[in-house]
């Protein structure tokens, strides 16, 4: 056997989960009990962990999971939230802006799922409501400088 780049990558996967193959992680993934308690039916979850833990591979896990079940899921990653020239707004306004931006993603993101028919469970006239909704939340959020 050759152990080179690509066959390695083929035997452990890649660095990151959310760098790894859906089928790959699908695969590998050990269902544990921090893993139920992320799918759990709350509100809110807070995922703490130190680096390398594990947190990407829960998060991207449970979303894949719900696509599966026709469950409206979406990521939002770092990158996606990047607020224009933070250094000239103070603390608060950084808050806000994170805050409107969040919203801004998650209308976003979820009308594009909507739009491309990725979520089975939701019926024609639910996702006719919600495609209007998220339209005139992504134009409010931009309307007040987001």
């Amino acid at each position: 056997m050759n152990f080179d780049d690509a066959q390695i990558r083929q035997l452990f996967g890649t660095d990151t989960a959310e760098d790894d193959d859906p089928r790959r992680l699908k695969a590998y993934f050990f269902k544990n009990e921090t893993y139920d308690n992320i799918r759990a039916d709350l509100p809110l979850r807070i995922l703490v962990g130190h680096k390398g833990i594990g947190k990407s591979a829960l998060l991207r896990m449970s979303h894949l999971e719900d696509k599966d079940e026709g469950i409206l899921s979406i990521e939002i990653k770092p990158n996606d939230l990047v607020i224009k020239d933070p250094s000239s707004v103070s603390f608060i306004e950084k808050i806000d802006g994170y805050r409107k931006l969040i919203l801004k993603l998650i209308a976003g993101k979820s009308y594009e799922v909507l739009e491309a028919g990725e979520s089975p469970k939701i019926n024609d006239a639910f996702s006719s409501s919600a495609k209007t909704l998220m339209t005139t939340m992504i134009g409010s959020v931009a309307q007040i400088g987001c």
